[in-house]
C-alpha cells in the first residue's frame, strides 16, 4: 500500500502540462531563430521592424507537399507565432521560361490548394468563401484546432495558394507591431516639423 501511495505523490506532485501543438511545419511555438537553426533549419532574415522578424526557411521539420517557399514571423518576446506556406509552382516564371501555359500552372495550384484543404478538413474545423483581395479573387479556407489558426488562400490569377499558420498569440504580436508603427511614424512626423 506504501508503494501505492508513494507513485500517486510522485505523479500528483508534478504539475500536468496540457499537449501543445507542434506550432509550423513540425516548429515548436515560441521558438527563437537560433532554436530553430539549432534544428538544422537555414534561415535567411526578410524583414526586422520592431518586434518582428521574418525569415525565408528552407529545409523544415515537417515540409508540407506542394509547398516550395516557407517563411516563419518570430516577436522578440515569444517567440515563433506564424508559419507561412507557398505553393508556387514558379507561375508567371515558368510560364516564361518553359511555356508552360498559364491554364496547366493554374490547374497544378488548384490540385494543391483542393488537396491541402481536405486535409485540412479532416483534422480542424473549417469554413470556405471567396473574397477579393487587391483586386483578385480568392479562395479562402479558414480552420481552427487546439492553438493554432490555419488560413488556406487560392490566388486565381496569379496561381498562387498561401498557407498560414498563427499560433494564439500571433494577433497580439501584430497589434503590438501596428501599435509600434504608428508610435514611429507620429515621432518621425514629429521630427519633420523641427
Amino acid at each position: 500500500m506504501k508503494h501505492v501511495v508513494l507513485i500517486l505523490f510522485a505523479v500528483c506532485s508534478f504539475p500536468a502540462r496540457a499537449a501543445e501543438p507542434d506550432g509550423a511545419f513540425g516548429i515548436r511555438w515560441g521558438s527563437t531563430p537560433d532554436e530553430v537553426r539549432k534544428m538544422g533549419v537555414t534561415l535567411r532574415l526578410n524583414a526586422n521592424d520592431f518586434n518582428l522578424a521574418a525569415y525565408e526557411a528552407w529545409n523544415v521539420p515537417k515540409d508540407v507537399s506542394g509547398f516550395t517557399v516557407y517563411t516563419l514571423v518570430f516577436d522578440d518576446k515569444k517567440g515563433l507565432f506564424r508559419g507561412i506556406a507557398l505553393a508556387d509552382p514558379g507561375s508567371l516564371k515558368l510560364v516564361q521560361a518553359i511555356n508552360t501555359p498559364i491554364e496547366e500552372i493554374r490547374s497544378m495550384t488548384k490540385n494543391t490548394f483542393e488537396r491541402t484543404t481536405g486535409i485540412l478538413k479532416a483534422k480542424y474545423t473549417c469554413k470556405a468563401n471567396t473574397e477579393v483581395r487587391d483586386g483578385e479573387a480568392v479562395h479562402v479556407i479558414v480552420c481552427s484546432g487546439p492553438g493554432r489558426y490555419i488560413e488556406l488562400a487560392h490566388y486565381l490569377v496569379q496561381a498562387i495558394v498561401n498557407l498560414q499558420v498563427d499560433s494564439p498569440y500571433a494577433e497580439k504580436a501584430l497589434q503590438e507591431f501596428d501599435a509600434k508603427s504608428k508610435s514611429a511614424i507620429l515621432h518621425s512626423k514629429d521630427a519633420e516639423a523641427l
